[in-house]
C-alpha cells in the first residue's frame, strides 16, 4: 500500500514571497509559470543513486505509477472527490495570520495544477 506524504511545504510556496524583484508569488501567477515551478521543484527522493537532484514530488507519482499501476490507482482514484472548491475550502481554515490572500491563491492554483496533473495519471 502506498504511504501518505507529508509536509510539502516547499513545494506549496512556502520559500517565497509575495512580491519582491525575484523569486515571488504574484510574479509567476502573472507571467504564467506555475506550471514551471511545480514541475521543477525537487523532493527529497532521488530516483537514482547517480541523480544531483531530488526528483519533483509529481514527477515521482508519474514514474512509480507507470511500474506499479495497480498499486497507484486505488490512491490516484480517491482524486477524482477533490475539486478547487475544495482544495480553497481546505486552504481557507488555515488562521488568516499565517498565509496572506495572495500565498492563499498561489497554494490552491499550485495544488489545483497539481492534481491536474495527477488525475492524467488515473488508469
Amino acid at each position: 500500500m502506498l504511504a501518505p506524504t507529508f509536509d510539502h511545504a516547499s513545494s506549496l510556496g512556502r520559500e517565497l514571497v509575495d512580491d519582491s524583484a525575484g523569486k515571488c508569488r504574484r510574479r509567476l501567477l502573472a507571467e504564467g509559470r506555475l506550471a514551471q515551478y511545480a514541475e521543477k521543484a525537487p523532493g527529497a527522493i532521488f530516483w537514482q543513486a547517480t541523480d544531483m537532484h531530488g526528483t519533483s514530488p509529481l514527477e515521482l507519482v508519474r514514474r512509480a505509477a507507470g511500474l506499479h499501476p495497480k498499486l497507484f490507482a486505488p490512491a490516484l482514484k480517491r482524486l477524482e472527490k477533490l475539486d478547487r472548491a475544495r482544495l480553497h475550502r481546505i486552504v481557507g481554515r488555515v488562521p488568516e495570520d499565517w498565509m496572506s490572500e495572495l500565498a492563499r491563491d498561489f497554494a490552491v492554483e499550485l495544488m489545483c495544477y497539481t492534481l491536474a496533473q495527477l488525475k492524467r495519471i488515473t488508469p
